[in-house]
């Protein structure tokens, strides 16, 4: 994959990425656009922290083709985990998170972030995220986005739709918390009985 710690203005378009690693991955960044691609990997799509990243026309699936360097697995772990180390600098909150125009397939879950409660986040918090004209299909397990109340996160769902594997985790579909502002806007969830 590829590491952008630390830069300002990244664009990555037109790529294919198959790994056992994190297909792109970086906190502290800046201005970041990644545009037609493919995404396939043995870890997460994207591990990141940093502010002004625009994700569109770009196809996330899994499983991978290449195992995961250490582990040997296959499953794609999440499309998005969070990324933000505070043993280094991390000049800025992260903000305006927008991914358009993209489709998720076989990944284990689509997000994962944690702030106040995993060190990889506790740096600077992710302050905003919008998903629209989003097609998700066969995840296996719920989203967890969850944060301290006093650093709330704003997370948008427009014209997305979402299924699971083996029908929705008993779980559900979303881990959240107080401080997680949460808008849906045209949103289909597969698998609820009832």
């Amino acid at each position: 994959g590829i590491n952008i710690h630390h830069c300002v203005g990244v664009r990555i378009e037109n790529c294919d990425f198959r790994t056992g690693d994190d297909c792109i991955a970086g906190y502290d960044a800046e201005n970041i656009v990644v545009r037609n691609c493919s995404l396939n990997t043995a870890c997460n799509s994207f591990r990141l922290g940093g502010r002004n990243l625009l994700v569109e026309d770009c196809r996330f699936w899994g499983p991978a083709e290449y195992p995961h360097r250490s582990s040997g697995r296959y499953n794609t772990l999440f499309a998005f985990a969070y990324y933000a180390f505070a043993y280094d600098t991390c000049r800025f909150d992260s903000e305006n998170w927008v991914v358009r125009n993209c489709t998720f397939s076989g990944i284990d879950r689509l997000m994962y972030y944690n702030f106040g409660g995993d060190w990889n986040h506790d740096a600077r918090p992710l302050r905003d995220l919008t998903l629209e004209n989003v097609t998700i299909q066969g995840l296996s397990g719920p989203a967890h986005i969850t944060t301290q109340p006093e650093y709330p996160i704003a997370v948008t769902l427009r014209n997305v739709s979402v299924s699971w594997r083996d029908g929705l985790p008993a779980e559900g579909a979303l881990h959240t918390s107080r401080g997680v502002k949460l808008r849906l806007e045209d949103v289909t969830v597969e698998g609820i009985c009832g």
